[in-house]
C-alpha cells in the first residue's frame, strides 16, 4: 500500500469547494493536501461515502482549540463511549414525534416574522432569517420564559460571532466576547434546566427524560443551539433566494405550501409533499451549508487503496460532493427533477452520515419547510442582486447584504 498523491494547495475555507473538485479532476477520490506543512488527507466522491462508513472504528472528529473551548464538553467533542451516550441523550428530545409536535409553533412564528418583512419593506434577508431561527432557539428549542428572551438572544449573537473567528483573530475582543457570551449562556441554560418542563420543547422533553442529571447538558444545547441557528439559517436563506430566482415554479409549489400550513405535521413526513420537499433537497444539495469536515485517524487505515497512519486529518467535503459533474449532471443548476422521484429522502451528505449523522436532521428540515411554506402560500419574494461572493465560516452564507423585498401576493418573483 502506498501513501496518497500529494496536492501543494491549502485548503482556505472560502475556497475549499472549489480546490476539493479541483484535487478531485486530478487525482481522484483520495489525495493529501499538503499547503499548511500539516497534512490533510481529503477524501471525494465515493472515498467520502467510504470514509463515513469506516469512521465508527477508525476516526474521531477533530475540532479546532477555538471549538473546545467555546463548546466544552458538548456531543461533537466528544469520542467513544461518552459520545455514544451523548447522542443517546439529545436524541430523546429530537425526535420525530417531538419535532412534529413543534411543527406548528415554527410556522406561526415563522408567519410573525414574514409578517414583520412584509411590512418593513426592504430588509438585509440574512440577518431576517438569522433572526428568525433564533426566535424558533429559544422558543422550540428551550423553552426560556419570553422576560429573558432578550438577553439570552444578545448573548447568543455574541457566541454565534466566536465561532466564525480563531482566536486572537481580528477585531480584537471578538473571541473573548464569544467565551464570555458562552459562560453568561451556560447560566441561563443551567437556570431552566433547574425547572420542570411540561412544554413540547427540547429542554421540556430532555426533563422529561431525566436528562438535567447530566452535568453537560448546557454544552449540548449550546451545540444544538448554534446549529440550529446557523445551518438551518443558511438552508433558509438559500431556499428563498433561489424562490426569488424561479417564479415560475412557485404556482407548482404552492398547493403544498397550503397543505403543510394546514397539517403541519405533514412537514415533518418524507413520504408527503413532495414538491417542497424536493425543492429542499436541491437546495441541500448545491447550498450545503457546510464546505469540510474534519476527522482524526484513531489506527493506521487503509482507504481507496491507500495506506493512512495513525493521528492524521482527513477531511471530506458535503458541498464539493454535491457539485460532482459524473454525479449530478449541470450541477451549478437548481433543478428539482433530481429529486421528485427520490421517494422523499436523498444520499447527500448534508447532514453528514453514520456515527456523527447530524441529530437535528429534521428539526433543521421542518423548520426550513416551515418558513417556505409561510411564503409560498401567500407572499412573493424578490431580490434586487444575487450574492456575488459567499463565505463558509462558520456556514454558506452571502459575504454582502443582500436586499429583499417580501409581499402580500399570489406570485413569487425576482426583480
Amino acid at each position: 500500500m502506498t501513501a496518497p498523491p500529494e496536492l501543494a494547495a491549502d485548503l482556505d475555507p472560502d475556497r475549499a469547494v472549489e480546490i476539493l473538485i479541483e484535487g478531485h479532476r486530478a487525482h481522484g477520490g483520495v489525495f493529501t493536501l499538503t499547503g499548511t506543512g500539516i497534512p490533510l488527507v481529503c477524501c471525494v466522491g465515493d472515498t467520502a461515502l467510504e470514509m463515513l462508513r469506516g469512521e465508527r472504528r477508525h476516526l474521531a472528529v477533530h475540532n479546532t482549540p477555538v471549538v473546545h473551548e467555546l463548546f466544552g464538553r458538548a456531543v461533537f467533542t466528544l469520542t467513544g463511549a461518552e459520545h455514544t451516550a451523548a447522542r443517546r441523550l439529545l436524541r430523546t428530545g429530537l425526535t420525530r414525534t417531538a419535532v412534529a409536535a413543534s411543527a406548528a409553533t415554527m410556522i406561526d412564528l415563522a408567519g410573525d416574522h414574514v409578517a414583520r418583512w412584509a411590512a418593513a419593506g426592504p430588509i438585509d434577508l440574512y440577518r431576517a432569517v438569522r433572526e428568525f431561527t433564533v426566535t424558533v432557539c429559544l422558543h422550540v428549542v428551550t423553552g426560556l420564559p419570553q422576560s429573558v428572551h432578550r438577553e439570552a438572544a444578545e448573548l447568543f449573537e455574541a457566541f454565534a460571532a466566536g465561532t466564525a473567528v480563531t482566536a486572537g483573530a481580528e477585531p480584537a475582543g471578538i473571541h473573548r466576547r464569544a467565551l464570555e457570551a458562552a459562560a453568561g449562556l451556560r447560566v441561563v441554560l443551567r437556570d431552566r434546566l433547574s425547572r420542570t418542563g411540561s412544554g413540547t420543547d427540547v429542554v421540556s422533553r430532555l426533563l422529561t427524560a431525566g436528562a438535567v442529571a447530566d452535568e453537560d447538558l448546557p454544552d449540548h444545547l449550546l451545540a444544538l443551539l448554534i446549529a440550529a441557528r446557523e445551518t438551518t439559517a443558511s438552508l433558509i436563506t438559500w431556499s428563498l433566494l433561489e424562490l426569488a430566482a424561479h417564479p415560475e415554479l412557485a404556482t407548482a409549489l404552492r398547493a403544498d405550501a397550503v397543505v403543510g400550513l394546514g397539517d403541519p405535521r405533514r412537514l415533518v413526513s418524507a413520504e408527503t409533499l413532495p414538491g417542497l420537499r424536493a425543492w429542499l433537497t436541491e437546495v441541500e444539495r448545491l447550498h450545503s451549508p457546510n464546505a469540510i469536515s474534519v476527522r482524526k485517524t484513531l489506527c493506521p487505515w487503509q482507504i481507496a487503496g491507500f495506506t493512512v497512519p495513525e493521528d492524521t486529518l482527513l477531511a471530506y467535503s458535503p458541498a464539493a460532493n454535491h457539485l460532482l459533474p459524473h454525479r449530478w449532471p449541470a450541477p451549478h443548476r437548481f433543478d428539482l427533477r433530481r429529486h421528485l422521484h427520490a421517494g422523499g429522502r436523498s444520499d447527500l451528505l448534508t447532514f453528514g452520515r453514520g456515527a456523527h449523522a447530524c441529530l437535528g436532521r429534521e428539526f433543521a428540515e421542518t423548520m426550513t419547510l416551515a418558513m417556505l411554506a409561510v411564503v409560498l402560500a401567500g407572499h412573493r419574494i424578490s431580490v434586487d442582486t444575487t450574492p456575488a461572493k459567499v463565505r463558509y465560516l462558520p456556514v454558506k452564507a452571502p459575504c454582502e447584504p443582500i436586499k429583499a423585498r417580501v409581499e402580500p401576493g399570489l406570485r413569487v418573483g425576482s426583480c
